[in-house]
């Protein structure tokens, strides 16, 4: 493939469904290679905002040289942690925590 006119270019590597503890909300995720970097980043269609512990919306997806795996991980741990807090704290889980991503997949 010429590159001559391409500023960006990435492969789909894999794409994965979640739900989250109590939530019924799928969460979408694709785990993407840049290849001109070769770093890995995992984009959810979702994040995860708790109000009763958090002013904005996460999810740990810096882009990362560790691998498809790995980043894929990191993703899904961050969401969990921020339920987990939730829950610990009192607060019901909601489908209200999920704030969808306008455009998850840029």
């Amino acid at each position: 493939m010429s590159e001559e006119h391409i500023s960006r270019y990435r492969t789909l590597l894999s794409q994965h469904e979640i739900w989250l503890g109590e939530i019924a909300v799928k969460i979408e995720i694709r785990v993407y290679r840049d290849n001109q970097t070769g770093r890995f980043q995992a984009l959810p269609s979702h994040d995860i905002q708790v109000p009763e512990i958090q002013r904005s919306p996460y999810a740990d997806i810096a882009p990362r040289p560790d691998g498809p795996d790995y980043v894929l991980g990191k993703l899904i741990s961050s969401l969990n942690s921020y339920y987990n807090l939730g829950v610990s704290s009192g607060a019901a889980p909601s489908a209200s925590w999920l704030v969808p991503n306008e455009n998850p997949w840029s």
